[in-house]
């Protein structure tokens, strides 16, 4: 009895010490939202060039997450970087949560240039987008990354025009105003009618968007309305649609020895 009891109580504080050493990671990804700069062409010698943008027309190419410091000191963690590119989503920088709950990016000079409060679930969209004439002051949103909002048949919408949105869909009317998102699910196979509309000053609504959603299996999808950054828009409001498989996550697995 004696032996049984030990070896339990040292299987018991194995697991907790086990428990203790494990620090819950958290994923980030990046989805940068606008228009590409105006294509320019130069005419040297007979030949056309492409003349590139400014750098402060587009969002940094390169961004990175320091290594988090607890205490003045660093902690053993890497630093964290993945490359942006307007309408797509980035690869995730998988990091421990901070204590502050919320993280800075900055560009490969090292300058700070976004910081993003992080989502109490596993995992963090940051939606970004120009904040003024170009990206040297973005505004951002963070919205759940995770199974539970990436599920199959989920339509994850978010407003970040500065116009209060109406969304109809699956007979509701939704008013998204600035900065709010809004979730809802369709079945695989369905097809289901898409309108949405934005709010003049004078509170007159404007359709600029009508069309079909169809739920599939295994994947989600993002609706992102955003403001335009053309001269002269004949619509001041777009709107970016993504598509995403599904990850089924990996399974945790404990091998006795």
């Amino acid at each position: 009895m004696f032996r049984h009891t030990a070896t339990f109580s040292w299987l018991c504080l194995a697991g907790a010490a086990y428990a203790q050493t494990e620090t819950p990671k958290h994923s980030l990804r990046i989805l940068a939202i606008g228009d590409p700069p105006p294509f320019v062409q130069q005419v040297r010698d007979g030949v056309r060039y492409e003349v590139p943008p400014p750098p402060e027309m587009v969002p940094p190419r390169n961004i990175v997450i320091p290594a988090p410091t607890k205490d003045n000191k660093i902690e053993k963690q890497e630093p964290q970087n993945t490359r942006l590119r307007l309408s797509q989503v980035s690869t995730p920088m998988v990091m421990t949560m901070p204590e502050s709950k919320e993280v800075t990016l900055k560009t490969d000079s090292g300058s700070a240039w976004l910081n993003i409060p992080l989502q109490p679930t596993t995992g963090t969209l940051a939606i970004t987008w120009r904040g003024g004439k170009n990206w040297n002051e973005p505004k951002v949103i963070s919205v759940p990354d995770d199974a539970n909002s990436n599920a199959s048949g989920n339509i994850n919408f978010s407003n970040v025009s500065p116009f209060p949105i109406g969304v109809t869909f699956k007979g509701e009317n939704i008013r998204l105003n600035p900065g709010m998102s809004y979730s809802r699910n369709v079945s695989g196979g369905s097809s289901t009618p898409l309108e949405i509309s934005y709010f003049t000053a004078s509170g007159a609504a404007k359709k600029f968007h009508s069309a079909s959603i169809e739920g599939m299996q295994g994947f989600s999808s993002r609706i992102v309305i955003y403001q335009s950054d053309a001269k002269n828009p004949r619509n001041p409001i777009k709107v970016l649609k993504l598509e995403e498989r599904v990850q089924q996550p990996a399974a945790l697995t404990m091998t006795a020895r």
